[in-house]
């Protein structure tokens, strides 16, 4: 399977016809769908999936919001939203300006003047709220305003602006505000005729602190011992079996020295930016992979058996990610037997929840089924994990 891998690859590439071109919610399709497509009736659908997404404001999107009591402004992944009025603690329950939920939104349910509970008030607009001991944390998975919905019937689109059809059995839902992609949310949850549907959600890359060349001098490679690791590795690799590991994150610098013979093809760009290759603009991936299998003077890698796939999910311009584009990676890991999965990615501590669609949850069950080891970063925050049993 290891030697063969690359033809793999490109068998799945060549079915979805146009690997580079891929977009957020087309994407999704491979993740919903069987692999099989149906050449140009997928790329019109793509194409206008492509042109919608291209009018995203992807500059006003964020991973979460931190409220704290007292304060009169909001951190929106570290930049400060200025509030009309502090936020505060009301009978044990912190409140805030109506107008900063109307303005997240798009609402026009609330009134504009006063103070609203936060919890009751941010989860009837799609919100995810957590607790926290100075205030809470808000995600909206529903910014995008954009929905896709799984169903082989006609069905309504519930005052869409936009609507794209045509692809086997997928409908994308464009809508004003996320406010209104929440609400047909919840009618198209009431639906027998639809199978399954999901917000296309934001993903940010997660920031890289350190240098690539610094890597190894890291207090973690020391507390790991990773000299001495790597050593043992490196004393039985005439007996160590190839494994391939998937790197899901914002591509690789092919023409780094610390990869040289480590890859497993050119990897794939589920990203629209002109290239079938997975070039790595942004660092992050290349600084992974080089914890993987880097070896020079300055570095050495955990596992001198690997070879690696790159999966670019980031785009090089907005450093953002997209559910449909992660889910797509996944469901391609799986389709090429990879052996291990390693998603480093900047989400606010946790991509899957217990209330998550069977299009998000579904494949974490077929990568286990498929015996793939999946390592992921518990991530730079903690919102979703918060006072959690398991946390």
């Amino acid at each position: 399977m290891k030697r063969n891998l690359y033809k793999r690859m490109l068998a799945v590439c060549s079915t979805m016809a146009f690997i580079g071109t891929l977009t957020p919610d087309m994407c999704l399709t491979e993740a919903l769908l069987p692999a099989a497509v149906k050449g140009i009736v997928l790329e019109e659908f793509a194409q206008q999936v492509s042109a919608l997404a291209a009018q995203d404001d992807y500059a006003s999107y964020y991973d979460k919001l931190e409220i704290t009591a007292g304060e009169s402004t909001v951190l929106a992944d570290g930049a400060e939203i200025a509030l009309d009025k502090a936020a505060e603690w009301i009978d044990g329950e912190i409140y805030v300006p109506a107008q900063f939920l109307i303005d997240l939104s798009g609402t026009d349910t609330l009134e504009e003047s006063g103070m609203v509970p936060l919890r009751q008030t941010a989860e009837s607009l799609g919100f995810v709220v957590t607790e926290t001991d100075h205030g809470a944390v808000l995600e909206n998975r529903f910014q995008t305003a954009r929905l896709i919905v799984k169903s082989d019937q006609s069905i309504d689109s519930f005052g869409a602006k936009e609507t794209i059809e045509g692809f086997e059995n997928l409908h994308i839902f464009q809508y004003e505000t996320p406010a209104e992609a929440f609400s047909a949310y919840q009618n198209y949850l009431l639906m027998d005729a639809v199978e399954d549907v999901a917000p296309s959600e934001y993903v940010s890359v997660a920031e890289n602190t350190i240098g690539v060349s610094d890597v190894h001098y890291t207090w973690g490679a020391d507390v790991m011992q990773t000299d001495t690791y790597c050593d043992f590795l490196l004393e039985q690799s005439e007996s160590l079996p190839e494994v391939v590991v998937a790197v899901i994150d914002s591509g690789i610098d092919f023409k780094h020295e610390w990869f040289e013979g480590r890859l497993a093809g050119n990897g794939v760009n589920f990203v629209d930016t002109g290239s079938a290759l997975p070039q790595d603009d942004h660092s992050h991936g290349t600084h992974v992979s080089g914890i993987i299998v880097g070896n020079d003077d300055t570095i050495r890698g955990v596992a001198p058996n690997a070879q690696l796939v790159s999966m670019k999910i980031f785009s090089d311009v907005e450093d953002s990610s997209r559910t449909a584009w992660i889910l797509a990676a996944l469901e391609d890991c799986v389709v090429l037997g990879v052996d291990v999965i390693n998603m480093s990615i900047g989400t606010a501590c946790g991509f899957s929840r217990e209330t998550d669609e069977e299009s998000v949850g579904g494949i974490f069950d077929k990568i286990r089924d498929a015996g793939i080891n999946m390592i992921v970063a518990a991530s730079n925050s903690y919102s979703s994990a918060y006072g959690s049993e398991a946390n």
